[in-house]
């Protein structure tokens, strides 16, 4: 216990040491803090208890939610009384996405920030930087005397990653600002103005386990260190899910040879595209040989197909002696025929906006005992697509011993571009810094201002922040010159509103 205490102070200190070499000094000192306090969604307790402590001096007035939301009213500074108030809204929590070999502990261990070629990555586990940066930013913000800006309202949400329930529980109708600047955005050279809404569902599969003399060897196969991601920025990219890889190895199989499945686990959040899978089958001895070698060689074409961005992925196969008897013959075909067909990937795309309009991605299996659990996040701005996605998921286990349950859903953010203060004067700020054009986006992912501003739809909306890569995964990370340079066009705007 002494030695774990050293070493996870060692890494916070060094978290901050590190924070102290970077500009803009203060964003990235409380963004350290904020990764040396664990943070993932459902355990935010901490950390709001934090951004009080931090909020609190400086507060005209502070007020903490259900789900331990945070909204802190800060007084304008001398000679900016009569500006417009400006709402900066983020999230404290963060998706916990960790490589299949790492110990990390995402209730008890702080994340160790590692500075890699200009950019912060962390230690085989997400990073945080969504939305870590932006909750530092508005730290950053409130607690600068110096800093020009008028009335403020600083709102930190939790469980945006995984249900958004701190803003669906916030009263988005007590906020005094005109203008809400999200600070969630992940990419410097955009201005976000909408999002997808998104559908989670659940598949719960029942199955039987049965002793059957034909099975007499088993496997375990490993799929490891996929590139991963966001389930809803990245889904167009050429990115292997790990789970649905598992499936498709498994039917090749089947070609030439009868295979039972054990148990296959992979994913911790539905929002992430799953990099790693791990499977145990039965089947019998004399299989062993052509099974494994199908493997190989399969793998090794799926690879290639995915070769840019998919060249660290490996496979092992083991030898194994399970704890429990497979699941019977009939049961393992119907689930593996079920989620081998199953939808998952883009469905539709925007023509004018060039992203993924309709997408579907299976983010977690799980084997519990007499079932299999898989949960799918449906993402569209169109009710009627996530419906015609849902129907489809739904026909695929038609046939096997399945219930279904929707148990997340929350709204799109209709973008409206045009005729906005916000817009205009964020876009001349950041082509004065940046000496080009402003992209007006809109993101497959979800954003929190779907649900406030549909809550408050007097509100003019923005997203910005900088650029960060492989959200959701175990390779997340940061550009570091982009945080600074959005900070500074941040400033600007509440200097100009």
């Amino acid at each position: 216990m002494y030695l774990y205490k050293y070493i996870m102070n060692n890494i916070e200190k060094q978290n901050l040491n590190l924070a102290s070499k970077l500009e803009p000094k203060s964003v990235f000192t409380y963004f350290a803090h904020l990764c040396n306090i664990p943070h993932p969604s459902g355990h935010n307790k901490q950390i709001s208890d934090y951004l009080v402590s931090v909020l609190k001096p400086v507060a005209e007035t502070i007020t903490v939610y259900s789900n331990h939301t945070v909204l802190a009213r800060i007084k304008a500074t001398k000679g900016c009384e009569k500006k417009t108030s400006v709402c900066l809204q983020a999230h404290c929590d963060m998706v916990p996405a960790k490589g299949y070999s790492s110990k990390h502990d995402f209730e008890k261990d702080p994340i160790q920030i590692v500075q890699k070629k200009g950019f912060l990555y962390a230690n085989d586990t997400t990073l945080g930087a969504d939305n870590g940066i932006g909750v530092a930013y508005a730290l950053a913000i409130a607690t600068d005397k110096k800093i020009k800006h008028g009335p403020l309202e600083i709102l930190i949400t939790t469980n945006e990653e995984t249900n958004m329930q701190g803003a669906k529980d916030f009263p988005a109708r007590t906020l005094k600002s005109k203008y809400l600047i999200n600070l969630d955005n992940e990419e410097t050279d955009t201005c976000c103005l909408g999002c997808n809404g998104g559908t989670q569902i659940e598949f719960t599969t029942k199955f039987t386990r049965k002793a059957d003399k034909n099975f007499n060897s088993y496997l375990t196969i490993s799929l490891e260190h996929g590139a991963g991601g966001h389930s809803g920025n990245q889904i167009r990219w050429k990115i292997i899910n790990a789970i649905k890889m598992m499936f498709s190895l498994f039917k090749f199989v089947q070609e030439k040879a009868k295979i039972a499945l054990v148990d296959i686990n992979a994913g911790h959040v539905s929002n992430a595209i799953s990099s790693e899978c791990v499977a145990t089958i039965a089947l019998n001895k004399k299989d062993v040989k052509i099974a494994t070698k199908i493997l190989n060689d399969m793998f090794a074409l799926i690879k290639k197909e995915f070769f840019q961005r998919e060249a660290n992925m490996i496979m092992t196969i083991k030898s194994a002696k399970p704890k429990y008897l497979p699941i019977s013959l009939k049961d393992s075909n119907s689930i593996i025929d079920a989620i081998n067909c199953s939808f998952n990937g883009v469905y539709s795309l925007d023509e004018n906006y060039k992203i993924a309009n309709g997408s579907s991605n299976l983010g977690i299996i799980e084997t519990q005992q007499g079932f299999i659990r898989s949960t799918y996040l449906l993402r569209s701005a169109f009710e009627v697509c996530k419906r015609r996605i849902r129907s489809q998921l739904i026909s695929a286990f038609y046939g096997t011993k399945t219930t279904h349950k929707i148990t997340d859903d929350y709204p799109e953010w209709t973008p409206v571009i045009g005729n906005s203060i916000l817009q205009a004067k964020y876009s001349k700020i950041f082509k004065k810094f940046f000496n080009k054009n402003l992209t007006f986006s809109v993101t497959e992912g979800g954003l929190e201002t779907g649900v406030l501003t549909k809550k408050h739809p007097g509100m003019e909306a923005i997203s910005i922040g900088p650029d960060i890569v492989a959200c959701h995964s175990n390779t997340e990370h940061v550009d570091i010159k982009g945080v600074g340079l959005i900070y500074k066009v941040l400033l600007e705007t509440l200097k100009n509103i």
